[in-house]
């Protein structure tokens, strides 16, 4: 337990970080669900974060990123209000 607190976001988690995306598999039973538990606590700290699910699986997930698709879009529309400061 010493060391799993240790190592978990969601245990370290103890103010307002940089914003982010969480990007979920939905081809995973509890990717999701364990994404949006941390977007919401990250939300009640008053970070700027928010969760993209995909049915991909992981691999393509990070393969597809990049080709032309809305999740691309989505991705790269959030990434760029976070380097124009829109999102703090």
């Amino acid at each position: 337990p010493k060391l799993w607190n240790a190592a978990s976001p969601m245990a370290q988690m103890k103010a307002r970080m940089a914003p982010f995306m969480a990007v979920c598999s939905t081809k995973v039973a509890y990717s999701c669900a364990w994404a949006q538990d941390f977007v919401d606590q990250a939300l009640g700290y008053g970070t700027n974060a928010l969760m993209l699910s995909q049915d991909l699986d992981h691999g393509d997930i990070n393969n597809n990123l990049g080709l032309p698709s809305d999740y691309t879009t989505q991705v790269s529309t959030f990434m760029s209000a976070v380097y124009s400061g829109t999102l703090k």
